[in-house]
Parts: C-alpha cells; structure tokens; sequence
C-alpha cells in the first residue's frame, strides 16, 4: 500500500506544472525528488527492510517538493498564489 502512495505522487507533483501553476523548473525539480523518492522506496518494498530510511526519505521529499514549489510561484510571479485562490 505505501509503494501505491509513493508511486501516486510523481504525477500528482508534476500537475502543478502541467496546470499551469508552476514553471519548468519546478517539474524539473519533482521528477528528480520523486525519481530518488521511488527509488527508496522501492528498494526498501523488495527488500522489506529499510523502512527507516524510507521514512526520513518522504519527510526530506515532502519538504523539497512544497520548498520548490514556493520558490517557484515566489520568483516567477507574485500574483499566480493570489489568481489560483480566487479564480480556481
């Protein structure tokens, strides 16, 4: 059930960037978080051990995936935060 949870939020990072809400480097920026986040997470499912790192692994992911995402919306446009909360 985790590695179904892990597999799911690739795509679901990478649709802020293909709805418009954040840039290139944002998707960039997720594919290789979630890229390194798979790859834990599927070594620790195969090998059912690991789960520890794979823990710290999420935490480090989430962080990463919501810093880069303010960073982006903050240095690419200051009112995209404000259009999306009122016009979405």
């Amino acid at each position: 059930m985790i590695l179904l949870y892990s597999i799911s939020l690739l795509p679901l990072s990478l649709s802020f960037w293909f709805l418009g809400y954040a840039s290139a480097y944002f998707a960039i920026l997720a594919v290789i978080f979630g890229g390194y986040f798979e790859y834990i997470m599927i070594k620790s499912s195969l090998t059912n051990s690991g789960y520890g790192k794979a823990f710290a692994t999420s935490i480090f992911y989430m962080l990463a995936i919501m810093a880069a995402l303010i960073l982006d919306l903050s240095l690419n446009s200051g009112n995209t935060v404000v259009t999306a909360l009122y016009f979405h």
